[in-house]
């Protein structure tokens, strides 16, 4: 293959490294393609999509070594994908550079025409997917949730199997939870903040829910009592050309964003609520920077919610923000 280097199994001496000397090993997007009892269907899991994202690629190293050591016995075959691996290793702190810049970004690369897609998808196509997962981080404060960009039924099940949040999110094109969703239910879950224990540790639940609601093992998950559904995902980022800082308090004739704003997602804010301080609005629509003066007001240098909104992937890492967008706002799926 010309774009992914494939492995059966995880080598023997790499049984006893972790995975920082593991991820040291690989040279590219890499696949581990563990046959199950039955060979003609298979699950897919990936990681590592993003370079800075690294739950999932933790949990997975952890199931690659219960399959090496035979404790791992998998009915149908698992075809795990480790993506970015030049950008995890890239800053002088692994797991710290989402992707190098003028390369391909692995989470927005998978369309037809694309050669790294079409090699996957040649790969893939034939060996009959059950599901997908792949797993993410995000870099502020966020609870777990899920995304999916197929509204059926399986997809659904599935995901009320491994997330009690969900994000919706049909226009999600060049992703590849919607690159998969063409073979079949394709889910990707945020396990929260990188670099934390507690999102590892979801990681590796995640994966086993996973495995038991596909039955690539035995036995059958419980599904999430509590579910919320957002959709209708409107980027919100700062016009063009205005510099901004997180902070906690004022600057005079400065864009400051509150610094603790991730702790709003999934939380519903309320009008009166306080975003940052400014001398103007300053917030604007990220697709056409259109004004936002329906959802946030400028009194006395505060910006002000004027509405109840629920924000979503708050961030309060500037160059992610400005890169991306400070949050979303979104809305409950009926």
């Amino acid at each position: 293959m010309e774009h992914f280097d494939l492995y059966r199994c995880l080598p023997d001496d790499w049984l006893g490294i972790d995975e920082r000397a593991i991820i040291q090993k690989l040279k590219k997007p890499t696949i581990f393609h563990c046959s199950g009892h039955d060979q003609s269907r298979c699950v897919v899991v990936s990681c590592l999509l993003r370079g800075n994202e690294p739950s999932g690629f933790v949990a997975i190293v952890e199931e690659l070594k219960r399959n090496a050591r035979g404790v791992a016995r998998y009915r149908h075959d698992v075809i795990f994908l480790v993506g970015n691996v030049e950008a995890a290793k890239a800053a002088p702190s692994l797991f710290e550079q989402p992707f190098i810049e003028g390369q391909l970004d692995l989470k927005r690369c998978w369309k037809d025409g694309v050669d790294i897609s079409d090699e996957w998808n040649s790969f893939i196509k034939d060996k009959y997917p059950i599901a997908s997962l792949d797993f993410r981080n995000t870099s502020g404060t966020c609870h777990p949730f899920a995304v999916w960009t197929k509204d059926d039924e399986p997809t659904k099940r599935l995901a009320n199997v491994l997330a009690g949040t969900h994000l919706f999110m049909p226009d999600s094109l060049g992703s590849f939870v919607s690159f998969n969703a063409r073979y079949a239910p394709s889910i990707a879950v945020n396990c929260g903040k990188r670099g934390v224990g507690q999102s590892e540790e979801h990681a590796r639940m995640t994966m086993q829910r996973f495995f038991l609601s596909t039955q690539i093992v035995r036995g059958n998950p419980e599904r999430y009592f509590f579910r919320k559904v957002y959709t209708n995902l409107r980027p919100i980022s700062v016009q063009d050309g205005v510099p901004f800082f997180f902070g906690a308090s004022p600057v005079p004739g400065t864009l400051i964003i509150r610094k603790d704003i991730d702790r709003l997602n999934f939380m519903d804010a309320l009008p009166g609520d306080v975003i940052g301080w400014a001398p103007k609005n300053y917030l604007v629509h990220k697709k056409g920077q259109l004004p936002t003066d329906d959802f946030f007001e400028v009194i006395d240098g505060q910006i002000k919610l004027k509405q109840k909104v629920v924000l979503a992937i708050a961030n309060p890492n500037e160059k992610v923000a400005k890169a991306d967008a400070l949050f979303y706002i979104v809305d409950e799926m009926v």
